[in-house]
């Protein structure tokens, strides 16, 4: 909530280009923070490099935990150069938490069932693909074909 009462609009999840491991740490950690009683974000390793390797837990606390309930597992990549699919998990976790309560569905998924969104598997092979580094900077920021 805004100082003024209404409710603060969330920003929408950026997918029209890569992000760097940095950058989708801080957004899963908004969202889950933005989103406490839909969303749990917790580290399940470490890559070789010391990088959280982050899964992402969906559904509504208030109807049951998330381990009572039917899940789906939803893996955004696993091998270096599927950096597509991080995106895809990142736009499916963002539709689902604004999605809860104004579409009908949605809150129904999330009221019945749990989603574990992981992304990426390998954050440091990952990071050869989207550098963190300003000297191999060509590709953050690069737009995302949309067809």
């Amino acid at each position: 909530m805004t100082d003024s009462g209404k409710a603060q609009e969330i920003p929408w999840v950026d997918i029209s280009r890569f992000h760097i491991h940095a950058e989708l740490t801080e957004i899963l950690q908004r969202l889950a923070r933005d989103y406490p009683t839909l969303a749990a974000l917790e580290s399940i390793g470490k890559s070789h490099e010391d990088r959280d390797i982050w899964l992402m837990t969906l559904t509504n606390q208030a109807t049951g935990p998330a381990d009572e309930k039917p899940a789906m597992y939803i893996d955004g990549n696993i091998h270096a150069g599927e950096v597509t699919g991080c995106n895809v998990a990142l736009h499916t976790i963002d539709m689902l938490l604004h999605g809860y309560g104004s579409d009908a569905e949605i809150t129904e998924l999330l009221d019945t069932r749990t989603f574990y969104i992981h992304r990426p598997a390998c954050p440091a092979g990952w990071r050869g693909t989207v550098p963190d580094n300003a000297a191999d900077a060509a590709l953050i920021g690069a737009p995302v074909a949309l067809v």
